[in-house]
């Protein structure tokens, strides 16, 4: 079989393979972002980098009249090359914690399990008593059921109503947003999960790159399940893997969302992270304002919601009832709010677990 060129150098740094030793998972942010990575050692004193030469130049790492610092050799590899070789040599832990961690440092917030056992307990008695009031009092039980599920709608209604009333007199300033130079603006991670959807990539691609933000600061990363054919060689056919990072998600349960994202935010080499589905159409400047909204607030803002359109939202009373739930509900509902645009937290705890929470 013919290797292309990248395949070419990537069997080149795994030949010999890389000395694992040298290599720490809790430190796979720290590589992705500073673009090196230690490989091999040379010797019981020198040791070797990989480097990915989009993101580090041979002065930032002591080389001198373009010689080495002694102590160290370095390997200056195309991102796509670095990006797969890093990939590769994580590939196991991050598709363990991108499943487990949660679930193992935070079992309370996990779905891994879904009831506890005083949960379970009283869920039983309920189902009992219920068999029991249907068999005794048949029709009085469906009476009362019905009401609850009557008052609760009403209230569920009268909500809406009153945070569309709010919304319509409350109008949200924009005053928030101001100019950021290209050097003031972060770099931006942006993740694109599909499954079975190949159809949608080259809308999709469109709207990414129509995106008015600094090349150098977006990193875009589309991120397919392993059993998906059709969409990784529609991507490929489409050029997309010189454009982003593909990045292939095991085939391992759950297959959702949340999971391939966990995976995605791994190798992610942003400040920022936002998340598009295959039908988003974001506007221009939606990074920027993001980015924007961020550099003003201070650290204490954690995400901020873009606003949610429909093509045809003017078409009917039905899609304008719609629309003025979902826009009046992300400036006044925090319970409703669905995350889009989200600061990367750097401690443990709080990195991992923003997304499954929200998605």
């Amino acid at each position: 079989m013919k290797l292309t060129p990248i395949a070419l150098k990537i069997h080149h740094l795994h030949s010999p393979p890389p000395d694992v030793e040298l290599q720490s998972f809790s430190f796979l942010r720290s590589y992705i972002k500073k673009g090196k990575i230690p490989w091999r050692k040379l010797s019981s004193w020198k040791r070797e980098e990989l480097c990915n030469k989009e993101q580090v130049t041979r002065e930032e790492v002591g080389y001198r009249n373009n010689k080495p610092f002694p102590l160290k050799d370095h390997i200056f590899a195309p991102r796509p090359v670095f990006q797969q070789c890093v990939r590769k040599r994580f590939k196991e832990d991050i598709a363990k914690s991108s499943v487990y961690t949660l679930r193992d440092q935070h079992p309370d917030r996990s779905a891994a399990r879904i009831l506890s056992s005083t949960q379970g307990v009283l869920l039983l008695l309920l189902l009992c008593a219920l068999a029991i009031s249907i068999i005794k009092y048949p029709l009085s039980t469906l009476i009362t059921a019905n009401t609850f599920v009557t008052i609760y709608f009403i209230l569920a209604i009268g909500y809406r109503f009153i945070l569309m009333v709010f919304g319509a007199t409350n109008p949200k300033s924009n005053n928030y947003i101001t100019d950021l130079s290209n050097e003031q603006l972060p770099v931006i991670t942006i993740l694109l999960p599909l499954y079975r959807d190949k159809n949608a990539l080259i809308t999709l691609r469109n709207a990414i790159d129509q995106l008015d933000y600094p090349q150098e600061k977006k990193d875009v990363k589309l991120l397919l399940e392993e059993d998906d054919d059709e969409t990784i060689l529609e991507a490929k056919k489409l050029g997309l893997a010189g454009q982003y990072e593909i990045i292939i998600i095991p085939d391992s349960g759950p297959r959702t969302k949340p999971k391939a994202c966990n995976f995605g935010m791994h190798l992610a080499r942003g400040d920022l992270i936002v998340i598009f589905d295959a039908e988003d159409q974001p506007e221009r400047d939606q990074l920027k304002k993001a980015a924007s909204a961020f550099h003003n607030a201070g650290p204490d803002l954690a995400c901020v919601q873009a606003r949610l359109n429909y093509y045809n939202a003017s078409e009917n009373w039905l899609t304008r009832g719609i629309m003025a739930q979902i826009t009046e509900e992300k400036n006044y509902s925090p319970k409703m709010l669905f995350t889009r645009i989200s600061r990367f937290v750097t401690s443990e705890v709080n990195r991992w677990f923003a997304l499954p929470r929200v998605a």
